[in-house]
């Protein structure tokens, strides 16, 4: 099993801005989507000793060319973190960090146990999963929107700051919870690359679309640490 240094890192996201820290190794479940610069640039190529892990033979062909393609370091695992079993010859890790993947497995409960077997005492998780008391929840509980941007999704949930506090209860503590991100953008016009509000987010004052996403966000940002 390949050693890791630990390295001085910073990090930070689209959405979710991650002070510095430093860490040894770190790990990514399930998937990484390498979105923009702004991940390349402060997250991957500054992080030697990251490792994906996937469950889809076919996005991890897709996770490896995109990372040739920008020139990243990495390791990849064919690995289904469902099963504890396959995790056992992992090692441990400082930062487990799951962003969007979680919610579309039910029994989120085991997976956080599982996870936590990779991980030291004072080691960090830090994930994403979507939020009930939110804009697009209530939207779609009215039928007027989907989970995602395609149809048919197998599975997605939606919680509350309540119940992943109840759910990683003995396993991590808390450090923050918050919400973030509403997409507020007409759909037709984003996909041609035309950045255009929707009719009633552009009646909002800016004040007022900063509250929406704060306290009615569709991301559920959790930053915590094992006990």
């Amino acid at each position: 099993m390949k050693q890791l240094q630990p390295n001085a890192i910073e990090l930070s996201h689209i959405y979710w801005t991650l002070p510095a820290f430093t860490y040894g190794a770190v790990l990514v479940c399930w998937r990484l989507v390498v979105v923009s610069g702004l991940m390349q640039n402060n997250l991957l190529d500054m992080v030697p000793s990251t490792w994906v892990l996937i469950l889809s033979q076919d996005s991890l062909a897709i996770c490896r060319q995109r990372f040739k393609t920008l020139e990243l370091p990495g390791d990849f695992i064919h690995c289904d973190v469902t099963d504890r079993t396959e995790l056992q010859d992992l090692g441990q890790f400082d930062l487990v960090y799951s962003y969007g993947v979680l919610h579309h497995f039910p029994g989120m409960r085991d997976h956080l146990e599982n996870i936590s077997t990779v991980m030291n005492s004072g080691s960090e998780l830090r994930f994403m999963v979507y939020a009930r008391n939110s804009w697009k929840y209530a939207m779609i509980q009215k039928g007027l929107d989907q989970f995602e941007a395609q149809a048919g999704c197998p599975y997605a949930d939606a919680y509350t700051k309540e119940e992943i506090t109840e759910l990683v209860h003995g396993l991590f503590k808390i450090e923050r919870i918050r919400q973030d991100h509403c997409f507020m953008y007409n759909v037709p016009k984003y996909k041609q690359g035309q950045f255009e509000l929707e009719p009633w987010f552009e009646a909002m004052q800016p004040t007022m679309r900063d509250a929406v996403k704060e306290y009615l966000g569709w991301h559920l940002l959790v930053k915590a640490r094992k006990v």
